[in-house]
């Protein structure tokens, strides 16, 4: 199972989840069943006047992501993760890894 979670900043683990969710700075992918860090990359199109939600709801499901981890998406960009069949789950302000933490721990892994 893949997380693609929103970021502020790219600090590795220590990176933290933005308030935001098409227009977060930067994304991660993180691989639950390897329990690893695969990926941090830019929001390159962070700044375009429109579809950004729709944008990264596109991309999270193209990475091959089941959860979108951040602020709650807009309505058309929720429903693009719901149409790929992906979860969300709330949780901003904390760190990659605490969020990671408790995503696990919401699951009851």
């Amino acid at each position: 199972m893949k997380l693609f979670i929103a970021l502020k900043d790219n600090n590795g683990m220590d990176s933290i989840v933005d308030e935001r969710f098409g227009r977060a700075n930067y994304f991660a992918v993180y691989d639950l069943d390897k329990d690893e860090l695969v990926e941090i990359f830019e929001n390159s199109w962070k700044n375009q006047e429109h579809g950004v939600g729709i944008k990264t709801s596109t991309i999270a499901i193209e990475k091959g992501c089941d959860v979108a981890i951040g602020a709650k998406p807009g309505p058309k960009a929720e429903e693009v993760l719901r149409s790929g069949k992906m979860d969300f789950f709330e949780i901003k302000g904390i760190s990659l890894k605490q969020s990671v933490e408790e995503y696990k721990k919401f699951k009851g892994d």
